[in-house]
C-alpha cells in the first residue's frame, strides 16, 4: 500500500474496542486513606490490620478485660454498667459467629 493512502484508510476506535489495559488488582488502600493524621498512621494501621482484623484485635481485649473483671470485680455502678455492656457485647458476638458456622 502506498503511503499517501494512509489518509484515507485512518484508524478509528469504537467504545469497547481496541487496545484496552486494565489494572484488575483490587485496591484495599481507600479504607486506610481515610485515617486523619492526628488519629495515626495509616501506612502503619494498614500494616498491623495485615497482622490481625480489627475485630479480631478487640474480641482478644475483651476476653482479657472480662478475665481481669472477673478476679478484680469493679468497684463502681458505672464500670459495673460497663462490664454488662462487654459482656452482652462478646455474646451477641460469639451467637453471630456460632450461627455462622452453622450455616456454612
Amino acid at each position: 500500500m502506498w503511503p499517501w493512502l494512509n489518509v484515507f484508510a485512518p484508524q478509528l476506535y469504537w467504545p469497547f474496542s481496541g487496545d484496552v489495559k486494565q489494572n484488575i488488582e483490587p485496591n484495599t488502600h481507600w479504607f486506610f486513606s481515610g485515617i486523619m493524621p492526628q488519629s495515626g498512621d495509616a501506612e502503619i494501621e494498614e500494616q498491623a490490620f495485615g497482622i490481625s482484623s480489627y475485630g479480631t484485635q478487640l474480641g482478644l481485649m475483651s476476653k482479657i478485660i472480662l478475665d481481669l473483671c472477673e478476679q478484680l470485680p469493679p468497684n463502681n455502678a458505672a464500670a459495673q454498667k460497663a462490664l454488662q455492656e462487654l459482656q452482652w457485647v462478646q455474646e451477641g458476638v460469639t451467637r453471630i459467629k456460632e450461627n455462622q458456622r452453622k450455616h456454612k
